[in-house]
């Protein structure tokens, strides 16, 4: 295809009748032979526009980079491009829309007029330790090397290389971008075949904008300082990089470093790195898509929220030795985040404001080990598929949120829950426990935990506390304890919710009764309190059903020796109308001295009473309590009322211990028939 002719000046228009400078006859007569190195002025940037002799005319520097003229003017660059030491550049730099094969070095020069390359190809752009202060117009710039601006370059206004097509790496190292307004290093939509680096002392007091480029490897801001009052330090909204991003090794940024939506290839480091914002956050990788690891550690520091939102992240989340404040909203928010491997909150780790991991979905293990809370940390509907190890964490710990989480293995200390505000626990899933805690412990976990509120109705007493009672965490408790063979704990654990599952039903009908007057349904429920309290006394509501043998065995035993202690005192007698009638009965009634009873007399004196049932306390109180007349005892004797306290009490004691032994028989009847407990 034909190319357009491009306008070019002759050498003579070039000079257009003024001398050369002493810069501009060496830069000629070494154009050919590409011995630059021998150019005067090579060793520091010219402070002004003083020195004729360093002065280079822009459009010289034009007629090079296009080709010069033929080879008879001898004006024709080397392939090594066009290079420049120590300069300073008289007018416009003007080559937009032009294309040169060469590369264009300006080192340490000084560029007073603006310098456009709009739309322009070139081979390369070094511009090392120049001094740019109306700033460079490289919009939709394209080269198939590099682009330089490092070494102490200097720009007081905007550098523009939006669009830029740069063939291998952007290199800024130790530049300095000095504007204090709007962009002071604008890279939108730019596309830079590898590399791009902002580091060794780099520094930008406005906004550095890659708002929607694409680097082929990494971007590299190890040790760079970004700075804007207004906007954001670093916009990364949308970028696509290749390989890695380090923001680390003493990077600052004093605005929002954004990376919404990016796709990071590889890693993110931001260990050592310090990011404060005084509006908006830290770190906002909202969305982000980051194909390893992400390091947030090391003495990393962030005075304002992190937040790795909607993140896909490959690898691991590391922000061990991390400190994270914030004076509104979350210190790190990784809400929806999906995590290739293990998390770690540990070595220091240390957040000033609340912790979001609200369903975020990690592969691998979630590590809060030697870990400081200030506030919260909200793990609702989180899912990790291996572990949650939990220990030495300290701090107020305000609340802990683990409502509909779901972990591997819960691995824990009970110190790290000592002490948490608020401990939610609803829904709360794991499928392995580690034995070390002991069931006391976890029963007290357990009972720490607030729980889900309940349906009060009309007139719910508020102060009342305990009546918002969820079972689910016992439960969930006891099926993973009793998974590990570890029966007794279940049980135990079972016992515990029954307990406070009772009790938080007579809260509420109390509720329900503050202020509304009586009601039946909750008159039933406040006098079933008492049952509740003997079933769980006597069989641990159905769970321990051997505990009615301990119990019936302690009555039957207090029966017996009442019993005993009122027959030997005298304070009994024979229950059989024909004795009471008899005259032998009679005969001891007024035979018997005044401190002698005539149950004593009679068994004296009586021929009738060496064949009457033999009384045995023991069998009497097994009589007296199990709901069967078989033994004959009960049949055959019976306390008065009228010769002593021992008689009355054991008259009237009668009824309980009857009652209880029926009451114990049928509930033992029901639990073993499987009709009342053990549901769970």
């Amino acid at each position: 295809m034909d190319q357009v002719s491009v306008y070019r000046p002759s050498i003579d228009k070039v000079k257009c009748g003024t001398p050369w400078s002493a810069l501009e006859t060496e830069l000629l007569k070494q154009c050919q032979s590409g011995n630059f190195d021998s150019l005067p002025g090579k060793d520091e940037r010219p402070p002004d526009c003083s020195d004729r002799d360093r002065r280079v005319r822009a459009g010289l520097v034009r007629y090079l980079i296009l080709g010069g003229c033929d080879s008879s003017c001898g004006a024709r660059p080397h392939p090594k491009g066009v290079r420049i030491w120590g300069g300073w550049i008289d007018g416009v730099l003007d080559l937009e829309g032009c294309h040169s094969r060469l590369a264009l070095v300006l080192d340490r020069c000084r560029l007073p007029e603006r310098a456009n390359m709009m739309d322009a190809r070139l081979g390369a752009l070094y511009l090392p330790g120049c001094a740019a202060p109306e700033g460079l117009q490289l919009d939709r710039l394209t080269t198939r090397g590099d682009v330089r601006l490092n070494d102490g370059f200097t720009s007081m206004a905007t550098v523009d290389l939006g669009g830029a097509r740069i063939g291998h790496k952007l290199i800024c190292n130790g530049g300095h971008f000095k504007k204090e307004e709007g962009w002071a290093l604008n890279c939108n939509g730019a596309r830079i075949g590898t590399d791009v680096f902002l580091r060794e002392e780099f520094h930008a007091e406005a906004e550095v904008n890659f708002v929607g480029a694409r680097i082929g490897r990494q971007l590299d801001c190890r040790d760079g300082h970004f700075k804007a009052k207004k906007g954001q330090a670093l916009n990364c909204n949308g970028v696509q990089i290749g390989a890695d991003v380090f923001l680390s090794d003493g990077f600052s940024a004093e605005a929002e470093v954004n990376f919404v939506s990016a796709r990071i290839g590889q890693q993110l480091s931001c260990n050592g790195g310090h990011f404060k914002a005084k509006k908006g956050q830290a770190l906002d990788c909202d969305g982000a898509q980051i194909g390893a690891d992400v390091f947030l550690s090391d003495g990393f520091n962030a005075e304002a929220k992190v937040n790795f939102a909607g993140a896909m992240i490959g690898g691991q989340l590391s922000c061990n030795g991390g400190h994270f404040k914030a004076k509104k909203g979350w210190a790190l928010n990784c809400d929806g985040a999906q995590i290739g491997a293990d998390v770690f909150l540990s070595d220091g780790f240390n957040a000033e404001a609340e912790v979001n991991f609200t369903r975020v979905d990690i592969v691998g293990n979630l590590h809060v080990h030697r870990a400081r809370l200030e506030d919260g940390i909200s793990f609702r509907s989180i899912r990790v598929r291996h572990g949650l190890n939990w220990k030495s964490v300290t701090g107020e710990r305000r609340q802990v949120d683990l409502t509909e989480a779901h972990v591997g293995l819960l691995s824990d200390d009970m110190g790290s829950w000592t002490g948490v505000g608020t401990l939610k626990l609803s829904g709360f899933r794991y499928d392995r426990l580690e034995v070390s805690t002991s069931v006391t412990d976890r029963i007290k976990w357990l009972g720490q935990a607030e729980h889900r509120d309940m349906p009060h109705g009309p007139g719910t007493a508020d102060h009342l506390k305990g009546s918002d009672f969820d079972p689910q965490p016992h439960v969930h408790m006891a099926t993973v304890l009793r998974k590990q063979g570890d029966r007794e704990g279940a049980t135990r654990i079972l016992v515990d919710r029954e307990r406070r599952q009772r009790r938080a039903s007579w809260l509420r009908a109390l509720a329900r009764m503050d202020g509304t007057g009586w009601a039946g349904q909750e008159v039933l429920q406040v006098l079933k309190c008492p049952f509740d309290w003997v079933f769980g006394v006597t069989f641990g509501y159905g769970h321990r059903p051997m505990r009615a043998l301990f119990c019936s065995i302690i009555l039957i035993s207090a029966a017996s020796l009442l019993a005993g202690a009122a027959y030997h005192t005298g304070q009994f007698a024979p229950n059989s109308d024909i004795i009471l009638t008899s005259e032998a009965w009679h005969a001891a009634l007024k035979a018997a001295e005044p401190d002698e009873l005539p149950l004593t007399h009679w068994l004296e004196h009586a021929p009738e009473a060496q064949d009457y049932e033999t009384f045995n306390p023991w069998l009497y109180g097994v009589d007296l309590f199990v709901p069967l007349d078989s033994l004959g005892q009960e049949a055959a004797w019976r306390p008065t009322t009228g010769r002593g306290c021992l008689g009355n009490l054991a008259f009237y004691s009668r009824w309980f211990f009857q009652s209880a032994g029926w009451i114990i028989t049928a509930l033992a009847a029901a639990v073993l028939t499987g009709l009342v407990g053990r549901r769970d």
